[in-house]
């Protein structure tokens, strides 16, 4: 193993990432220590077999892109109703952005390799493809996709540009720069509202990120703080109309190097920034791996300035072997070489055995208790309670089963031990619907005053969200405080919906019972 600048990176970072890591043992801790031994054994391995990776890389293309047709033709079901297709995910971001690196690599292929064999399958493939990554919607694919495209044209085409007088040249390259940037800009109309809300949340983050610029608030703080400080804003009385119309219940940063600094602070994304200028500027060898890994990682990194590719991990699983064959194809750049023999293979391999045979072990036991949980979202809740509690031990680090769990035994379970769960979830990640749950909770106990302060917590957070005030407003009626709760569902009712739906219309036809009966 020749260990590289890199690689002594690249484990700090996952050091210094467990260093700042506070929370239950969950699904994506078990991702991380997965990814990092994934790694680990890539970078011991001198050569994979590369050829049938690309085989298996363009099966997998063909058949993603043949899932989203057939959910656009309405033969498989589409998780999330709001978009044309998403593939085996609830939005279509990752889908895209995977479509998007598979193509990277088979384009490096087609431009890189002159053998004329394999380039009809290949290109078979890319304009196969293409349409469902334009129906993907995802704009932070389209982005790093161009870019690699328009990278790769230049690359092909540089002998021919130096044919040419360098005023020509000069120009073919800016007129080929500037229609990417006019194309990024135009990929703003595409969904104003959802820019202009990455915007507002790029903008709080920024007071995140200068309450612990060094350090970091830790593994995960992102989605752990980030509401609170929405609410904080809003409850200042910062923001206008348009900022608290966009507000949604934010657990992304949409930005890598943001996120990074949130959880990380300088040292986080100092290693993060010194990896990504190795991989754009330090690897000059021109192997056809090396360049389809490079464009994968360059696509990994565009992609993250507008989207979340920490919380995908095919997505990681892609850029993490990408990048530990890239420093396998770099064999002039070797800071220390480790030389191991059969007996010495044996003795490290072991260790990793072991580790991998704990891994499996927890990948069953987190399968099989979001399996049971599942079946008890959709079954008979006879004795529930005892079901859910068998669980706790297990998802104890996940916010949404805590949220779940609340609801399904929110009748069976003590004041105390409800709030417990609550807390615990509102700790991971808290939301307007966390705040306003544990406000119902309070309320259930004759404890008005506690529940009126979360409902206005939870208004903060998202205050396009009406639900809060509506329970404030109800809150109110029940204390006899009928001209608040009046002047509570009359502001209500003048406001710009959001989310339509049944259960906002209930709530709307509640608010208006309130001003006819008084």
């Amino acid at each position: 193993m020749r260990i590289q600048i890199p690689d002594i990176l690249f484990v700090c970072y996952f050091i210094f990432a467990t260093i700042k890591n506070d929370t239950d043992f969950n699904l994506n801790q078990l991702g991380d220590i997965i990814i990092l031994l994934l790694y680990m054994c890539i970078r011991m391995t001198d050569a994979l077999d590369y050829n049938f990776l690309y085989i298996i890389i363009l099966c997998l293309t063909v058949a993603l892109s043949f899932y989203g047709y057939l959910q656009c033709a309405g033969v498989l079901l589409v998780r999330n109703e709001e978009y044309l297709m998403t593939g085996p995910f609830y939005n279509p971001a990752p889908y895209g952005a995977l479509i998007c690196f598979f193509i990277s690599i088979i384009i490096t292929v087609v431009i890189t390799i002159p053998e004329k064999a394999h380039k009809h399958v290949s290109l078979c493939v890319i304009g196969f493809s293409i349409p469902a990554l334009a129906l993907s919607a995802s704009r932070a694919a389209w982005l790093a996709s161009g870019a690699v495209l328009l990278f790769m044209v230049l690359f092909k085409s540089k002998n021919r540009l130096r044919q040419l007088s360098r005023s020509i040249g000069r120009l073919c390259v800016i007129s080929l720069v500037a229609a990417f940037i006019l194309s990024c800009l135009l990929l703003y109309h595409v969904r104003p509202e959802s820019v202009k809300g990455r915007l507002f949340i790029w903008k709080v983050s920024s007071e995140m990120i200068r309450k612990t610029f060094v350090t970091g608030l830790g593994y995960n703080s992102f989605e752990a703080n980030y509401m609170n400080y929405q609410g904080e804003y809003f409850k200042q009385g910062k923001g206008d109309e348009t900022e608290k119309y966009l507000a949604g219940n934010v657990v992304s940063a949409y930005n890598e190097p943001i996120r990074i600094m949130i959880e990380y602070g300088l040292i986080g994304l100092s290693i993060y920034m010194l990896l990504a200028c190795f991989v754009l500027f330090r690897t000059q060898q021109r192997e056809t791996v090396s360049m389809a890994a490079k464009m994968v990682i360059s696509a990994y990194i565009l992609f993250g300035l507008f989207s979340y590719p920490n919380r995908i991990f095919s997505l990681q699983v892609l850029a993490v072997i990408s990048f530990a064959c890239l420093l396998n194809e770099q064999k002039d750049k070797v800071a220390y070489q480790l030389r191991f023999g059969f007996s010495h293979q044996s003795i490290v391999g072991l260790p990793f055995a072991f580790i991998s045979l704990g891994l499996l072990f927890n990948t069953i036991r987190f399968h099989y208790a979001y399996q049971e949980f599942q079946s008890l979202l959709e079954t008979d809740k006879t004795n529930i309670t005892a079901k859910l509690n068998e669980l706790v031990p297990i998802l104890s680090g996940d916010y949404l089963f805590l949220q779940n769990y609340c609801v399904l035994a929110k009748d069976m379970v003590g004041e105390k031990a409800l709030l417990e769960k609550l807390d615990k979830a509102i700790s991971l990640s808290p939301s307007t619907t966390l705040y306003r749950m544990k406000g119902d909770c309070l309320y259930w106990h004759n404890r008005y005053e506690e529940a009126e302060s979360l409902y206005w917590s939870a208004y903060y957070m998202l205050p396009s969200n009406q639900r809060a005030r509506a329970r404030i407003a109800m809150l109110y009626l029940k204390q006899g405080k009928r001209k608040e709760a009046e002047q509570l569902a009359a502001s209500i009712l003048k406001e710009r919906i959001k989310s339509h739906g049944f259960d906002t219309f209930l709530l709307r036809q509640e608010m208006k019972e309130i001003l006819s009966t008084y």
